[in-house]
């Protein structure tokens, strides 16, 4: 074999060598990635929707606070004779548990009694606390649901002990106003929500009710606010806060929708901050917290028998008593301040759902007038304005202005379409 032959047989077997240990490498590294580098596939859990009978009733767990209650202190070796009060049912006057030396305890009111428990060493083995509550006037309260009329639509909301009456005068105050630009948006709609929560005291009977959700109450409010003179100045500072500055492990709101045209707008809550934090043995649930002014309880005002308010608003828009839109959102006080102006906007002002989150929105709390002013909206407001003698102030921070969550049918393609806002945690899924 020549020279030349020698040296082209290398370079072919070198070639063959090279080609050889690439392929082997690229097949060798497909083995081990997926050997070693599983992932789950992205994307949604897919199941199939099953038809099924719905319950007649449903069983939950429920908290009933004693009109009266009283407790008393007992030593066990001073107990004369049979001890029996767990569940008991007594009268008023009736002895309670006879004690030594002719002493009793004498039972202050009709009520059922029961035993509590008492850590060792802080009273002393020897003590037990036997407790008398009555709960003779106390029941659970069946509420209806609330309806009003809104430009075109019928609102449905919660009625007493939730504010759903003033969730309703609100919108209907809006709808009497005449909003032609985002100037009249600050001004006009800040100021119906101030009147409208004026009325949160006096929503404490059916007749109040009433009152509240009248047209007439709605047109009264917007003629007071369409005939005020106001000074019109411009300002465009943002004042940012933290993040950290919301409460969190707040209150949490559901909306969905199915293709049979159920809908459901679900709000549940335990006040701020997990509620009470606190939670009997056995039951696994916390107690919550809303008699403070944080969610509207006005302390000093609640007496025996009061139902705490809360301003919890899941609410159902319809046409012809078809849902054209649910919504319900989290954020306190602001709960219906969020629903109302989102729902203004994509049913009045024909936004689309997603942009209706996304627009501005403003709150009233005591004298300042607040605007919304965070990133996601930056491309609608370049233009507000604001009254120079009411200190308005533009706000950028998540969460501060409620935190909507709504679905909406669109009728055109007849599909439902869903919206999370973009200023809270919040997502949206859909399930074939």
């Amino acid at each position: 074999m020549t020279t030349k032959n020698k040296i082209k047989s290398i370079v072919i077997i070198s070639l063959i060598i090279i080609i050889g240990i690439i392929a082997a490498r690229h097949f060798i590294g497909l083995h081990f990635k997926k050997k070693f580098s599983v992932r789950p596939a992205p994307g949604v859990i897919v199941s199939e929707v099953l038809k099924s009978n719905f319950y007649n009733s449903i069983e939950t767990f429920g908290t009933a606070i004693a009109k009266n209650s009283k407790t008393y202190r007992v030593k066990k070796d001073e107990i004369v004779g049979n001890f029996n009060i767990d569940n008991r049912f007594v009268k008023k006057n009736e002895i309670i548990v006879a004690l030594k030396e002719n002493r009793k305890i004498v039972a202050d009111f009709n009520g059922k009694l029961g035993k509590r428990e008492i850590a060792q060493g802080v009273l002393g083995s020897d003590s037990l606390i036997i407790t008398l509550d009555d709960l003779k006037n106390y029941s659970a309260m069946e509420s209806e649901v609330l309806s009003g009329e809104f430009n075109d639509y019928q609102i449905h909301t919660l009625n007493l002990p939730s504010y759903g009456s003033i969730t309703i005068n609100m919108i209907q105050t809006f709808d009497n106003l005449s909003i032609n630009d985002e100037k009249d948006w600050t001004i006009k709609v800040s100021s119906a929500v101030e009147e409208s929560y004026r009325y949160r005291p006096y929503q404490n009977n059916i007749d109040s009710v009433r009152s509240i959700l009248s047209k007439e109450t709605a047109k009264r409010i917007a003629d007071k606010i369409e005939s005020t003179n106001m000074v019109i100045t411009y300002n465009n500072e943002v004042k940012k806060y933290d993040y950290q500055d919301i409460a969190l492990e707040h209150t949490a709101h559901l909306t969905t929708s199915d293709k049979y045209g159920n809908v459901v707008s679900l709000t549940q809550t335990l006040g701020p901050n997990m509620g009470s934090k606190v939670a009997t043995k056995g039951l696994g649930f916390l107690y919550n917290v809303t008699m403070g002014p944080y969610l509207g309880g006005y302390l000093g005002q609640d007496k025996p028998g009061d139902r705490s308010s809360s301003h919890i608003s899941p609410t159902l828009f319809t046409s012809d008593d078809q849902v054209v839109l649910a919504l319900g959102a989290a954020g306190g006080n602001k709960i219906p301040i969020a629903i109302n102006q989102v729902a203004y906007r994509y049913l009045k002002q024909k936004f689309r759902l997603y942009d209706a989150l996304v627009m501005p929105r403003t709150y009233m709390y005591d004298s300042p007038r607040y605007v919304e002013g965070h990133l996601g909206i930056d491309r609608f407001n370049d233009d507000v304005y604001y009254p120079e003698f009411y200190n308005v102030e533009k706000i950028r921070q998540e969460g501060y202005f409620g935190r909507v969550h709504a679905v909406a049918l669109d009728t055109i393609n007849n599909k439902w379409i869903g919206a999370a806002d973009p200023d809270w945690e919040g997502t949206v899924s859909e399930f074939e």
